[in-house]
């Protein structure tokens, strides 16, 4: 995908999910939503991981808000808490929660299935907003809700025997959370942080190839640039939009933009 204009025909949802922890799942979502808002996509990118991490990978101006939890419990609107990354897309973190606030927040959510659906169209999105959903690799109810509104389920997987042994149990987890749509909902999985330098890591990747094949996304190689944009507070583009792992994150979103209505003037 070249940074030129991207147009989708109507909103598209992407849960980025994981059944364990470590596989870069939080710096895809914010790296991948950057992607798609320097394309002049409206992007809104929510993080739905008590940690709390997604708006240190995107420097929203205005800096950290309330989040969508604190804000839902005090009766806020979303849009009130909204900030807004230096490429454009709209952020909404998760925000900082007592361990007792973040148990009321689940227990509600029991009797409020449709809370998030219903917080989306509060914020009054572009009809043809792509949404980025950073789950928790614990699950929740705010994460079942996810997998249910989700159009494409993208799971980050590192080239390793232990992230490559919980694909069945991925593939249990989605099927435990089907979609609540009738529009279908498709998944895909990317090979995150491949060290091409170490046999291992070369070997899982081919066999994850073989086993995965169309469901494969793509593959993001291991680079310190992502630690260095982390550390400075922005997407790896506007740290060095030429460096291998951006031009790996162009790629996997050129197959993405292929599984949702878009069209793209170059």
């Amino acid at each position: 995908m070249q940074q030129g204009k991207s147009t989708a025909t109507r909103r598209f949802i992407i849960a980025v999910a994981s059944a364990k922890g470590g596989t870069g799942k939080t710096s895809l979502a914010a790296n991948l939503a950057a992607t798609f808002a320097l394309s002049d996509m409206p992007v809104a990118v929510l993080d739905l991981d008590p940690q709390d991490a997604l708006y240190a990978h995107l420097d929203p101006v205005g800096g950290h808000s309330e989040g969508i939890v604190g804000a839902s419990l005090d009766g806020r609107h979303w849009a009130d808490i909204a900030r807004y990354s230096p490429n454009g897309a709209m952020v909404l973190p998760y925000g900082k929660t007592s361990h007792t606030a973040h148990q009321v927040f689940e227990r509600a959510l029991v009797n409020e299935p449709d809370w998030l659906a219903q917080g989306l169209d509060s914020l009054d999105l572009s009809p043809n907003c792509l949404v980025v959903l950073d789950t928790s690799s614990t699950m929740s109810g705010l994460s079942a809700q996810a997998l249910g509104l989700a159009d494409l389920v993208l799971i980050p997987l590192l080239a390793d025997a232990a992230s490559y042994a919980t694909v069945p149990a991925m593939r249990q987890l989605l099927d435990a959370y089907p979609p609540r749509h009738d529009r279908g909902r498709e998944s895909l999985y990317i090979v995150n942080q491949l060290d091409a330098a170490d046999e291992l890591s070369r070997d899982v990747a081919r066999l994850m190839r073989r086993e995965l094949a169309s469901r494969l996304g793509g593959e993001v190689a291991i680079d310190p640039v992502f630690r260095r944009a982390h550390a400075s507070r922005c997407s790896i583009f506007d740290y060095d939009a030429n460096s291998r792992g951006a031009n790996d994150l162009l790629a996997c979103a050129r197959v993405i933009a292929r599984r949702f209505p878009v069209t793209q003037d170059a």
